[in-house]
């Protein structure tokens, strides 16, 4: 799994017009969450509580590595995500995600992001990763306590 140690640059290539431009320092993280997207389905909490512990790209190293202690997961729940994780672990998986993405013109929005809806906070260690946005990713955030429907629509646009 190649990409779990891309350096800044690589991460910022990879990418590409994905996300907003950024420093390259930052592209790593945003890369890690897109890995994640790769990895985990979504809800998963024990990757939630990796993340929340270690941040994206270390919580990602951990997982490549096999060692996901330290983040209060009981030991039984780690071995579980380790399984469900490992099957998806291919270096060809992110690349080929990468590449439907931008075939899409979707943009990859990760918590950071101005454009991300903070009331996914509440989902706790449920929250996705990250979102794959096509159209006006704003929507998500000017929408908030209105009708879901409208903001799909928008992001459709």
């Amino acid at each position: 799994m190649r990409w779990a140690h891309a350096t800044p640059t690589q991460a910022a290539e990879l990418l590409g017009e994905l996300g907003a431009p950024e420093p390259a320092e930052r592209a790593l993280d945003r890369l890690a969450r897109a890995a994640w997207s790769v990895l985990i389905e979504p809800g998963d909490a024990v990757a939630g509580m990796l993340i929340a512990a270690h941040g994206p790209r270390e919580a990602l190293e951990r997982a490549v590595t096999g060692d996901i202690s330290g983040a209060g997961i009981d030991p039984e729940a780690q071995q579980a995500a380790l399984g469900r994780w490992r099957p998806r672990m291919a270096d060809t998986a992110l690349e080929s995600v990468l590449r439907v993405a931008r075939a899409a013109r979707a943009q990859l929005l990760v918590p950071e992001d101005a454009a991300w809806p903070g009331a996914l906070a509440d989902l706790g260690p449920h929250m996705p990763v990250c979102l794959w946005a096509r159209g006006v990713p704003e929507a998500l955030r000017r929408t908030a306590g209105t009708d879901w429907h409208v903001a799909e629509l928008e992001l459709a646009l």
